[in-house]
This record gives C-alpha cells, sequence and structure tokens, in this order.
C-alpha cells in the first residue's frame, strides 16, 4: 500500500489577554486629566483606559469590589491601577482657564488571559501511515502538531484486476506485469495456487509479461467444481505490498441418466430397468445399480440405452415394503449423475422348485426342506415322477413325512422320459414376521 509521511512537531498552547468588564462607574474629571486616563482627544468611546484608586468617587465601590473578589487587595493601594473602557464623556460646565470640566462614564475592567488556540513549535520527528487520513494537513491531533509532507513510499502496482476466470478443463496459462511509481525499488513477486506457492520472480522487470502456468499436473490435481484461487504478491524494498486475486474452477458436466419408467409398482418377482445414460462433453461413462443405497449390480462401461433385471438372488434379498432405485453413471473425470425410479415389493409366498430328468421311474422321494416358518405361515411340499410331461403329476407330501420317504402314488409319464420334480412353497397366510427358504436336501430311489 502506498505510505504517506507527516512532520510532526510540539504543539503549543496560545493566550489572549482581554478586557473583563466588571463595573460601570462615573467620575468627574477635567480635560487636564486625559493624559491621567490615558484619554485620547478627541476621547474614542470603546478605547482602554487607566483607571487609579483615586479616580474612583467612593469607597462604596472599591468595599463592592473587593468583597464580591472581583478585584483582589491591591486596589486598596491609591497607586494601583486598573484597565477601564470608556463608555461616555460630557462636558457639564463652562471651560474656566483653559480648564473645561466632564462628566466621564467608564467599566472598570480587568484583564484576563484567554485560550485561544495552539500554534506549531519546533520540529520533533516524521511519522508515516498507509491511510492519507491518519493526521492533519497543518493542524494540532493529540499532544501535537503535523504537517503534511506528501508521498513516503508508493505500493506497488499488478496488472489487471481481481476478477473471477470462470471454468476450465484443461491445463492453461495466463500472463501478468508488475510495476512501481517510486524509481529504484527492487520488485519481488510470489504467485500461490490455494495458499500453495508454484512460483515466485526476484527483481521482476517492470511491465514485463510473467506466466501463470497451471500446467497438467497442477489442474489434474484440482477438485472438480471447486473454486481456486490463485493469488500473485508484490513487495517493494520498502515493504509496500499490493495483491491479485483470480479465481477459477476446473469444470466437468455430469453424465445424464434418464429413466424410462420413475414407477414400476408392485414387483414380487425379478423385473427389468430401462434406462438411457449420456455425457454432455462426450466423456466415457461407466454405471451402477443400486437399490435402496445398496449396489445391486456393476454394470461397466455403457452407452446409450440399457435395459437391467435385477438377478434372482438380489430381488429375494430385499424385503416387503416401498423401496427406491438409484442409477449412477459416472464419467472419466469422476462427475457423477443419476436417474430414480421406485416400485414396492408384497410377496405373500416363497417358492422353490427342483426339476431333475431321469431315465428310469422313480419309486419315491426324500425332501427336508430348510427353512424358518413364522408362526401362521404355512408350508407345502409337492412331489413328482413325470416332472418332465407337459402335465406333471404333483402330490402332495404329508407335513409328517417331511423329511422322511415319500412312494410315489404315480406309476406313468406321457413324455419320453421320467423325471422327478419338487416344489416347496411357504404362504404367509396369518404370519406377521417374515420366513425364510434357504433350500432343502434330499434324495430320490
Amino acid at each position: 500500500m502506498t505510505t504517506y509521511r507527516w512532520g510532526r512537531y510540539w504543539k503549543n498552547s496560545k493566550y489572549t489577554n482581554k478586557l473583563k468588564r466588571i463595573a460601570l462607574l462615573e467620575s468627574e474629571i477635567s480635560n487636564r486629566g486625559f493624559d491621567v486616563w490615558g484619554i485620547s482627544n478627541p476621547p474614542k468611546i470603546g478605547q482602554r483606559i487607566s483607571v487609579r484608586r483615586v479616580q474612583i468617587d467612593t469607597d462604596d465601590v472599591i468595599q463592592y469590589l473587593i468583597e464580591s473578589s472581583k478585584v483582589d487587595d491591591l486596589i486598596r493601594s491609591g497607586e494601583m491601577t486598573l484597565p477601564g473602557e470608556l463608555v461616555s464623556l460630557e462636558q457639564i460646565g463652562a471651560s474656566s482657564s483653559g480648564i473645561v470640566p466632564y462628566k466621564i462614564k467608564f467599566y472598570l475592567c480587568m484583564d484576563e488571559k484567554v485560550f485561544d488556540g495552539y500554534t506549531r513549535g519546533s520540529r520533533r520527528d516524521t511519522v508515516t501511515s498507509t491511510s492519507r487520513r491518519a493526521y492533519p494537513d497543518n493542524g494540532e491531533s493529540g499532544n501535537y502538531w503535523y504537517v503534511y509532507e506528501g508521498i513516503a513510499n508508493q505500493e506497488p502496482t499488478i496488472s489487471g484486476q481481481d476478477e473471477d476466470w470462470g471454468g476450465y478443463k484443461q491445463a492453461f496459462k495466463r500472463y501478468y506485469s508488475v510495476d512501481d511509481g517510486d524509481s529504484g525499488q527492487q520488485l519481488n513477486v510470489v504467485v500461490t495456487l490455494n495458499g500453495v506457492t508454484i512460483a515466485t520472480v526476484n527483481n521482476a522487470t517492470r511491465k514485463t509479461d510473467y506466466p501463470i502456468d497451471i500446467d497438467d499436473s497442477k489442474f489434474n490435481s484440482l477438485t472438480l467444481n471447486d473454486q481456486n484461487t490463485v493469488e500473485i504478491t508484490v513487495t517493494d524494498s520498502s515493504g509496500a505490498t499490493a495483491v491479485r486475486r483470480y479465481t477459477f474452477k476446473r469444470i466437468n458436466t455430469a453424465p445424464v441418466v434418464t429413466m424410462t419408467n420413475a414407477h414400476y409398482g408392485e414387483q414380487n418377482k425379478p423385473f427389468t430397468i430401462n434406462f438411457e445414460a449420456a455425457d454432455p462433453d462426450g466423456d466415457e461413462i461407466t454405471a451402477k445399480l443400486f437399490i435402496d443405497d445398496v449396489q445391486i449390480k456393476d454394470l461397466g462401461t455403457i452407452k446409450g440405452k440399457q435395459s437391467v433385471t435385477i438377478p434372482k438372488i438380489d430381488f429375494a434379498k430385499i424385503p416387503n415394503g416401498e423401496h427406491k432405485i438409484r442409477v449412477e453413471a459416472k464419467d472419466s473425470y469422476n462427475a457423477v449423475g443419476a436417474g430414480y425410479a421406485d416400485f414396492s415389493k408384497n410377496l405373500t409366498y416363497a417358492w422353490y422348485r427342483l426339476k431333475k430328468e431321469l431315465s428310469e421311474q422313480p419309486s419315491a422321494v426324500i425332501v427336508n426342506p430348510l427353512a424358518e416358518l413364522a408362526p401362521g405361515a404355512k408350508m407345502t411340499i409337492k412331489v413328482c415322477s413325470n416332472v418332465m410331461d407337459a402335465q406333471p403329476t404333483w402330490e402332495t407330501v404329508p407335513e409328517e413325512l417331511y423329511g422322511q420317504k415319500y412312494n410315489f402314488r404315480n406309476k406313468s409319464k406321457t413324455g419320453d422320459k421320467w423325471g422327478v420334480g419338487v416344489e416347496i412353497r411357504i404362504d404367509k397366510e396369518k404370519a406377521t414376521e417374515d420366513s425364510y427358504l434357504y433350500g432343502f436336501v434330499g434324495a430320490y430311489m
């Protein structure tokens, strides 16, 4: 900043003597006494005159002055004089032998010393400030008198002005120059990016372009869409400093995900989600599928329209209720876009079927279900020996034979091959809690 200089002087108090009126009096005099009174000839009303003790008519006046403390004890002395102020001078008789009688009116006064401001004394030293109005240009402040003497040191300058450079998608260079109004000053420059020094110039040449180089290494280390600050600081050899600030962002447009259907309604078996993903910048996109913020599938690199079916095992893990789908797309610069949809699940049963082709007719089967059955829920196990037929003959296994040998009643088939089939179903019915079917162990014969 620019530094300004003042001379600092001692401050002296100034006083002026003024007449203070203390009493309006009258007396008789002759023109022979004008000199004693100090009255000019002709007299001038308002002029200062001298009043002696003997010229005051009555002792009553003197006593009044003493008792009222308007004058001190010196008034008692006949030789003591006080200043006066002429009010009027009136001739009261005829002249006789050149002597003319007068009646005089005058104010008896006292000399009073009155403060009349300050004056500049001797010089004390020099002071400086970066504020032009820190001290008076020629006047007193505090205990001193100040006189402005001009600029002590001008601050250096940096080209341009503080501004926002906007967004950049790749490395770039900008330029600046420095100057100083004072000759002979050495200029040193420091350039920082987000507070980290990226360049220094010692004894910089004035009015010469210097680069601000945001190269690939610096640019790629910046966080996408965060504001960054470039700060240039130039300091002269007297310590005056100037600062220039620029801001910019490393920008990238996020991919756009468009869901074909935002509401899938009730879904009780695995279903397909359709969407389209595109990047406005043409960047490569990878995508992931989430249900209730849990990643279900990594879709890898994608482009354009997509159809994704929720895997059976993942759908089976989804509880009944309302659910949120999120398709998240990320470009090669880590910008993320997302599309959203919802569905509900209200599955009231769990169902499992096994189908196995055989070369010979099976006579019996053992099915031992692996399940957690909630109170109020019902499990049903069905088996058949001709599962390869178009219309298999299903037989219900009694509960008491779960995990035990069950003999097939059916002895015929319409298809070319025999085959054993197992179907396990759990219905919720009156249950208020969930049931779980993990599979079964068993055998056929």
